[in-house]
């Protein structure tokens, strides 16, 4: 449900006022645990979520050497023998 259709519900008399502050806190208290669930279920120091800004061209500034050898390492086996060389 969107704002607009919870105003146009109030002022239409079918949602009473207590409800409406019900609904927003109900809301609020289910963005706030979904948030928290994520922070504690999502892997932020896994090295390979951590290595992949190298992947986005608008954070060249920013990547390091470090970055590129944790994949070229990671997936050795992709690489071609002849580009082998070159690294």
């Amino acid at each position: 449900m969107t704002r607009t259709s919870m105003n146009n519900l109030v002022s239409a008399g079918d949602v009473g006022p207590e409800d409406e502050k019900r609904f927003y806190a109900g809301a609020r208290a289910f963005f706030i645990d979904a948030f928290e669930y994520a922070l504690s279920h999502m892997p932020l120091d896994d090295d390979f979520l951590i290595n992949a800004e190298m992947v986005y061209f608008e954070q060249r500034e920013n990547i390091k050497p470090s970055m590129v050898q944790y994949f070229v390492e990671r997936y050795i086996t992709k690489i071609k023998v002849n580009d082998r060389k070159n690294l």
